[in-house]
């Protein structure tokens, strides 16, 4: 990684070690997660599970990835990590092999096993890259595998193929025709459903970063609570901007391979 290692030692005192490595990566390097979602007015965040007993490489990986806009949680076994991924959700999960209590190998197993984690990304993280120990990540149901020591390249490269904000797709699906039940509800003096469909569709607008249609979101939920009627020319800039952040999504979706 372009740096050094050394270490200054005492007796009687003790020793301190330091190391230094080149962790910057360019365009020209790798076409990132990242850089890949800078699009348009959206800016979805990458989520990712880093699964790590040792502390160096956990530090390690979870800089890169904390640099370059990827929020990151930790687990230091495989259980831990069984846990967290039982309650929060993920784009992709970086995984080391060899840990106690559980290792890569078993915790990727069981989440296999479960539907809803069939399709998560999951990369091994391995000191070991025989064509043996490769083989034994693919049986394990793991997508690739990064070797340690990490190479930023090949980090972010991997993760590139790999690893997609999931949070698009859901948003597509669930609210392709919101703002055709938002006019139904209203034509039919239905606030309620009204109300309930625009709460919904701000809520995920803040999960994808569309803030311009969850600003709208709020004023005329804001205003539906105070018994204000919703002007046709609203409805029409309501309708507008939904339309923009559907074309900006299949952009995303598209770069991102996703569909």
């Amino acid at each position: 990684m372009g740096g050094e290692i050394w270490a200054e030692s005492e007796p009687g005192v003790g020793s301190t070690f330091y190391f230094s490595a080149d962790l910057k990566i360019t365009e020209a390097q790798s076409k990132t997660v990242v850089n890949r979602l800078n699009l348009g007015k959206l800016r979805v965040r990458v989520r990712v599970l880093i699964v790590e007993d040792n502390e160096l490489n956990l530090e390690l990986a979870q800089t890169l990835l904390n640099k370059n806009g990827i929020e990151t949680e930790v687990a230091t076994n495989g259980q831990e990590a069984l846990d967290i991924l039982d309650e929060k959700v993920f784009d992709g999960v970086l995984i080391d092999c060899q840990m106690p209590v559980m290792d890569g190998y078993t915790a990727t197993r069981h989440l296999r096993s479960q539907e809803r984690f069939k399709d998560l990304p999951i990369l091994a993280m391995t000191a070991n890259a025989m064509v043996s120990d490769i083989q034994q990540t693919k049986d394990a149901g793991m997508n690739d595998h990064i070797a340690k020591p990490i190479d930023v390249r090949q980090l972010f490269t991997t993760m590139d193929k790999l690893i997609t904000p999931r949070m698009l797709e859901s948003f597509r699906n669930s609210h392709a025709d919101a703002i055709t039940e938002f006019s139904a509800a209203l034509d039919n003096s239905d606030v309620d459903s009204a109300i309930r469909v625009i709460h919904t569709l701000k809520g995920n607008c803040g999960a994808i970063g569309a803030e311009a249609l969850r600003q709208l979101c709020i004023s005329v939920k804001a205003d539906l609570h105070e018994g204000k009627p919703i002007a046709a020319d609203r409805i029409k800039t309501l309708s507008s901007e939904h339309r923009v952040v559907f074309e900006e999504t299949a952009l995303l979706q598209s770069a991102g391979g996703l569909e």
